[in-house]
């Protein structure tokens, strides 16, 4: 368990130091979108000059206009037969697909997914499951821009070539045992 911790946290002390720099730069995008593009600074100067303080966020609508797209060039999803003979297994995967996309509101994580794209560069969600009394459904979870790390020296869109993708979280100690009561020391 140690060994795991110890690998959890080198590798997101790499993360977290190889892109610092990145890592500010989303933020600030953030705060383009978010309207503060002005410093204290430059605030503090109009108000000594008793200027007001006027800020044409044009940043803002183009973003919101390609999410609109987005959420307008939606697709449902379709599975396609890869012979005449299995149209029947489609159909079921079709059905599968458009259920877990209704039930886990995917439009809607996909929507955050992209609009963190745009505005600080990657986002994303963690596909998993959850039990049930006739078995597992799948769960899909939107995770906060900032709260994703990645392999640095990644260099595929996709981090298809990462040695190490994951998210932090942090709870209280009380509710992480009551998570993982077998892991509580």
């Amino acid at each position: 368990m140690a060994d795991n911790l110890t690998a959890l946290v080198r590798m997101f002390d790499e993360y977290e130091q190889a892109t610092q720099e990145g890592r500010a730069d989303s933020e600030k995008c953030r705060d383009y979108y978010d309207g503060r593009q002005l410093s204290e600074a430059e605030m503090r100067t109009l108000r000594r000059r008793k200027q007001p303080i006027v800020i044409e966020n044009l940043i803002r609508p183009k973003i919101d206009y390609l999410c609109g797209l987005e959420r307008q060039t939606r697709t449902d999803p379709k599975a396609y037969p890869r012979t005449a003979g299995h149209e029947d297994d489609a159909n079921a995967a079709t059905d599968a697909l458009r259920y877990v996309t209704d039930d886990q509101l995917l439009d809607i994580k996909r929507s955050g997914v992209f609009q963190n794209m745009l505005i600080e560069g990657f986002g994303g969600v963690e596909v998993g499951h959850v039990k049930t009394r006739d078995g597992y459904d799948p769960k899909v979870t939107l995770i906060a821009w900032d709260r994703l790390f990645y392999d640095p020296h990644s260099c595929q869109p996709d981090f298809s070539d990462a040695t190490f993708v994951g998210y932090v979280t942090w709870m209280d100690t009380e509710t992480a045992k009551g998570r993982w009561p077998d892991r509580a020391d």
